[in-house]
């Protein structure tokens, strides 16, 4: 049979497909760019390391923990306060002893206790895992997030989730502010983690859905990479300006970026794709409303348009047998339906005014998906499977390249600074790369100039007291940040365009938990560096070629409508090719193949 879905390219473009409207509003939603980017960046300056040494005997201490730093002993006893540990030599009758104790007197910092949570809480020595934990349950949170926020989008629209999802991480952020201990700390960052992936994931669905399929490339691809390198930049003059107060006063100092954002909330607008794919005619023709005047086009005019768009009939692939056009079993073919009943249109003409068809229309503008369609559905189980397997990589060597840019000669803010500045030069081979050559070539060079990347700064970082080595690495360690960047940054705006529009979200909130795995997991690539030099290069490389593969098995998306539903994704891989074998194999058993299992 023939399939029906909507186009709504025709009325964007309509609308002018780089208008005003369209503008401000990716403008409005890329806003939340500023309060995800701070939170999930800003744990390298509130947890930033501060030299520390035990702290030494105090007048009022009990001298019994140490017996040799009493009276009796002091006069023949050397001691040594070091980072974790209480060094001490006695010269008792020429018998020479060394013992070394914890810090049984505390911890003494050069700088202010309040300037990090690692020296507030006294995060260090044995309990320097406890700083790195906090960031680690934020990522426990951002997946937990990445799961539920992209269905709560689907179902409920992305302007109310965006605008709850920076709502609770404004009250959150002012919390963990305040935070009076560790505990609470660790909490506020796990539901930071929480909104944190909120507001990132619909951001970048509500970027993808506002434009044509022939401008997502510069504006969700180019802009919004660009503007998510400029927030993570921002980061450092920051603080860097706030480096002499405390980490309280910088994470509270965050929340200016929310803020902003709720105070601009009323002109956030419901994207009309989400709207026409819900069956809210009413509410998207409102908005078009609203748009073509701030565009300056005729409400009348883009209504018209809006009306006259039919359900779009795609003719299944017609294959030659025999000399003869014969459609797929099961199939028929649009004049054989005109046959049997009329074919219906979105609107139809009724006494003087607009009556929609929603028998004919709305099963198809409002198919409903579920989370387990992802897995039943032969073509999304693959989509999905494959690019959670690319987010795992990218996010494992992405995490793995930040851990090693230690090595540059640079100070905190510097380094951040410049690994941002690179990412942000990502996008300018990014747009290039996706408007000439597509989502799938661009992806593979970022892979391999990330794994070069990857592969060249271990290497460096084996013989860094090598004359010149040292700069080398810091090079190809930004070389590789670029890479990677790069590569995160397209998966972000290819993911959502390879899935049906009501379950996007879902998708791309699926992929992007499972890229927390690979956060959580990057640490120990350092581990496996000790025992083998070469050993998280060659790992991480192999990791690139994998993704490469998988990406050669996804459909390109470059200059094509976003899919509506499951079956404008099946028209996607119905090549010619791929048609005949399916002709074939259906000829030999007899049977009709389905994507359903």
């Amino acid at each position: 049979m023939a399939h029906n879905y909507i186009e709504i390219d025709p009325v964007l473009n309509a609308l002018g497909p780089v208008g005003i409207f369209a503008c401000l509003q990716c403008f409005l939603y890329f806003l939340g760019f500023i309060p995800d980017s701070y939170q999930l960046f800003s744990y390298v300056f509130t947890a930033q390391d501060v030299e520390h040494s035990c702290a030494a005997l105090q007048p009022n201490a009990n001298e019994s923990l140490i017996p040799e730093l009493s009276s009796d002993w002091l006069n023949s006893t050397t001691v040594l306060y070091d980072r974790c540990s209480i060094y001490l030599t006695s010269n008792i009758s020429g018998d020479v002893i060394t013992k070394d104790y914890p810090c049984l007197y505390g911890m003494q910092y050069e700088e202010p206790k309040e300037t990090s949570i690692v020296s507030e809480f006294d995060l260090v020595c044995g309990r320097t895992p406890l700083a790195g934990l906090t960031h680690t349950v934020m990522g426990f949170g951002t997946g937990l997030g990445s799961f539920l926020f992209p269905w709560l989008s689907d179902l409920y629209g992305r302007k109310r989730v965006f605008l709850a999802a920076v709502s609770l991480g404004l009250a959150l952020n002012l919390v963990n502010g305040f935070a009076p201990g560790y505990t609470m700390l660790v909490v506020c960052k796990f539901f930071l983690g929480f909104t944190q992936a909120g507001i990132g994931l619909v951001s970048v669905t509500a970027g993808v859905e506002l434009f044509p399929s022939s401008k997502r490339a510069l504006f969700s691809g180019f802009f919004g990479t660009l503007w998510w390198a400029m927030c993570i930049a921002s980061l450092a003059p920051l603080a860097y300006l706030l480096r002499s107060y405390s980490w309280r006063t910088l994470q509270l100092a965050l929340s200016w970026g929310p803020a902003l954002v709720l105070v601009l909330a009323i002109f956030i607008k419901e994207p009309v794709r989400w709207l026409v794919a819900n069956g809210k005619i009413d509410e998207a023709e409102e908005v078009l409303k609203q748009a073509a005047r701030l565009n300056r086009k005729d409400p009348q005019s883009i209504l018209h348009v809006f009306h006259s768009l039919s359900l779009h009939e795609s003719e299944p692939p017609l294959l030659s047998v025999n000399g003869e056009k014969h459609p797929l079993p099961g199939e028929t073919t649009a004049k054989e339906e005109e046959k049997q009943e009329p074919r219906s249109s979105l609107f139809e003409e009724g006494e003087g005014h607009l009556q929609k068809d929603w028998a004919g229309s709305v099963e198809i503008l409002e198919e409903k998906l579920s989370f387990l369609d992802l897995l039943r559905h032969r073509l999304l189980r693959k989509n999905i499977l494959l690019s959670v397997f690319i987010w795992f990589v990218d996010s494992l060597i992405y995490n793995a390249l930040y851990l090693m840019s230690d090595q540059m000669a640079l100070d905190l803010y510097t380094s951040f600074f410049l690994n941002s500045l690179v990412e942000g030069a990502s996008c300018i081979l990014m747009v290039f790369m996706l408007s000439r050559f597509g989502r799938k070539p661009t992806l593979v060079l970022f892979h391999v100039i990330a794994g070069i990347g990857l592969i060249a700064s271990s290497v460096c970082s084996h013989y860094k007291d090598v004359s010149g080595v040292h700069i080398t690495g810091t090079v190809v360690s930004l070389l590789g940040k670029m890479g990677i960047g790069g590569a995160f940054n397209t998966m972000f705006m290819f993911t959502p365009e390879i899935f049906p529009t009501n379950i996007r979200n879902r998708a791309l909130g699926t992929s992007s938990a499972c890229a927390t795995l690979g956060m959580m997991i990057s640490p120990y690539g350092n581990i496996l560096a000790d025992y083998a030099i070469w050993a998280p290069g060659a790992v991480f490389g192999a990791c690139c070629a994998l993704a490469v593969l998988c990406l050669l098995a996804l459909p390109e998306s470059k200059d094509r409508e976003l899919p509506q539903t499951t079956h404008d994704v099946e028209m996607w891989y119905n090549d010619v090719t791929s048609t005949k074998k399916k002709y074939r194999c259906c000829e030999r058993s007899g049977q009709e193949e389905s994507v359903y299992d």
